[in-house]
């Protein structure tokens, strides 16, 4: 007799999304039409508007996934269960199943297991079936009153290995960013049993979920970023719409806005920044590509501080725990996540920047950028974000905007002074400034990787230098540090 051992439950998430169409016509005010009497005309828009409901759901082709006669000491599959999303959220949908029964007076309720149904207390092994750990094949299913689940994204024709499905959180199955078509993907499980196997019927329950995607945030629209990050400690990850990179941004004590990770933009002189994108008052092209190395040495580095330069070191990551004196160096963040899993792209370093490609510009030998004091009036930063300032005229502490949020954040025990707070060495590298020791470019080379970290300011010393906005080690911090301008150093943005 065939047993029913899976139910399926549907849960569904929907975003809202409204659509405005508008018809506007011109009207003539100073000289209104006339008809053919010569009488004056008038005339009154009426803005139209339509809204469309937004769609997302999900279907099966079965309600239960079943396996038939399961001998004692074998292994054996279910029958498939295809499911179906549709959608017009635009920016996609995910696809996710749980197991488990959220009733606590169900037999199902806060487990993973496959339950004997006529168990009412205490379930001995041998009545139960638990979901696998780690990733298997059906044919490695070999582990006794287990079972997994697997998928299909080709009509059957190849699936995936099993995996667990835990009941404490869900698993994606599908990820659509173009929900444009239906999409669909096939389920099923396997269970392995005892030699001595106790008869009966066991079950459980699936739950498939599909949640539409909000609107992805891109660093370039301040507007709604200051809207959304209102409070300090608030933060959300955006997107660089010059190159699809991701940032973590967060409201900060001193009241900014900062980006909580390096800037990793390549610079390419094929490339035009905008004002629509870039921190530019007019449209910019760099004079010179971003180089990409290896190694630590950079023959090509253009020593020639006029000329926007920068240099790519490839996927590097700084750790540290909060506790030591230097960071540890990793070439992923795979490799860094596999000896501290909290390790993030908070870590990244980035790219490094001559001051001339820092303030987006191919002569920084001109009056205004070579007068003490100044700020230079364009970034590479996004459209919306600028560099720090280094200092004024006066010293004040509102010019010093490194300083300042060392400062609000506890990090430093005076302003201006070159002391950290009471572990602050170790906290200037950890939530919520990631401030990260990437070292610096000198003479073409990278140096003082993992002990200093060096972040470029807006303000100008003279045509040969520019002030640091930060320069930091394990022992000491230097706001407004007088640095020279072919120097490669690191980029921290906030929103103007």
């Amino acid at each position: 007799m065939e047993k029913n051992i899976f139910n399926k439950y549907m849960g569904l998430v929907i975003s809202i999304i409204v659509l405005a169409v508008g018809f506007y016509t011109i009207c003539t005010y100073l000289f209104p039409p006339v008809d053919d009497s010569g009488n004056a005309l008038s005339r009154n828009n009426i803005t139209m508007s339509l809204t469309v409901n937004p769609v997302l759901s999900i279907a099966t082709s079965t309600n239960s996934l079943v396996i038939n006669n399961l001998v004692p000491g074998t292994t054996r599959d279910s029958n498939t269960v295809t499911v179906t999303v549709a959608s017009n959220i635009p920016d996609g949908y995910v696809l996710s199943a749980g197991v488990g029964s959220a009733d606590p007076a169900n037999l199902y309720y806060n487990t993973s297991d496959l339950i004997r149904n006529d168990i009412a207390t205490e379930i001995p092994s041998i009545s139960k079936f638990s979901s696998i750990d780690t990733s298997a094949s059906l044919q490695t299913l070999t582990a006794d009153n287990t079972w997994g689940y697997s998928t299909s994204a080709d009509g059957g024709a190849s699936w995936s290995t099993y995996s667990g499905l835990p009941h404490t959180v869900t698993k994606p199955l599908l990820d659509i960013s173009d929900p444009a078509q239906p999409s669909t993907i096939d389920f099923k499980i396997a269970a392995r049993s005892a030699t001595a196997q106790a008869s009966g019927t066991f079950g459980n329950v699936i739950t498939f979920y599909v949640v539409g995607k909000p609107r992805p945030v891109y660093m370039q629209e301040s507007e709604i970023i200051k809207a959304k990050l209102q409070n300090i400690g608030d933060e959300l990850q955006a997107i660089d719409q010059r190159d699809g990179k991701k940032y973590w941004i967060r409201k900060m004590a001193d009241g900014n806005i900062w980006m909580t990770q390096n800037l990793d933009l390549e610079l390419s002189s094929t490339k035009t920044y905008t004002p629509a994108d870039t921190d530019v008052s007019a449209n910019w092209r760099p004079t010179r590509d971003t180089i990409e190395f290896t190694s630590t040495s950079l023959n090509s580095w253009d020593i020639d501080n006029a000329t926007p330069y920068s240099a790519n070191p490839g996927e590097i990551y700084y750790y540290t725990s909060g506790t030591t004196t230097n960071d540890s160096e990793y070439a992923s963040l795979a490799a860094c996540q596999a000896e501290h899993p909290d390790c993030s792209a908070h870590n990244h370093v980035g790219n490094y920047y001559n001051w001339s490609a820092a303030v987006a510009s191919n002569n920084t030998n001109t009056t205004e950028l070579t007068t003490m004091y100044n700020n230079a009036p364009d970034s590479i930063c996004p459209a919306g974000w600028r560099l720090p300032t280094g200092r004024d005229r006066a010293n004040t502490a509102a010019s010093r905007e490194g300083n300042a949020l060392l400062a609000a954040e506890g990090i430093m025990t005076d302003n201006p002074g070159n002391s950290y707070a009471t572990n602050g060495s170790n906290n200037i590298r950890v939530t919520p400034l990631w401030l990260a020791r990437s070292g610096n470019i000198n003479g073409g080379s990278i140096m003082s990787t993992g002990s200093f970290g060096s972040y470029w300011s807006s303000t100008v010393i003279n045509n040969n230098y520019a002030y640091a906005s930060l320069y930091f080690n394990s022992g000491s911090v230097y706001p407004t540090t007088n640095s020279s301008r072919n120097f490669g150093y690191s980029i921290r943005c906030l929103i103007k």
